[in-house]
């Protein structure tokens, strides 16, 4: 199964952060772990490798819903929120190689993802109700 992330508008829509010398990056993908204690997300990237996001209290994060086309109806959430199997788009700037330092994090929950490509009419609990 594939899903696909309503990207480019969502790259119109946030910055990098200001007065980085750093170059400005991006990443795309699955949460595969979060470390809240030292503020990093291990990223499984659509182009394949992992990356690792750090972030901290000023990070910008906002839940999505799948199919959004911009950020208007965008929910700020705070990290507790994050869980793994979640899609986000990390924007900041390249620390190094494989390392991101991210000013900000749109998410689309992996609860999300399942409803919006479930068939309709299918309550996903394997089981059809009796009425």
């Amino acid at each position: 199964m594939m899903v696909v992330c309503s990207v480019p508008l969502l790259r119109a829509q946030v910055s990098p952060p200001a007065g980085t010398n750093s170059p400005a990056g991006r990443a795309i993908g699955v949460i595969q772990s979060i470390d809240s204690a030292n503020h990093r997300i291990s990223l499984k990237t659509d182009t394949g490798p992992e990356m690792s996001i750090a972030f901290d209290d000023a990070t910008r994060l906002l839940r999505v819903q799948p199919g959004a086309k911009d950020l208007a109806n965008a929910t700020s959430i705070s990290s507790s929120d994050l869980q793994v199997g979640d899609r986000i788009l990390a924007r900041g700037r390249n620390f190094d190689a494989g390392h991101l330092v991210a000013a900000s994090i749109i998410v689309m929950s992996k609860s999300d993802l399942a409803k919006s490509t479930r068939p309709s009419g299918q309550s996903g609990k394997g089981e059809e109700s009796e009425e």
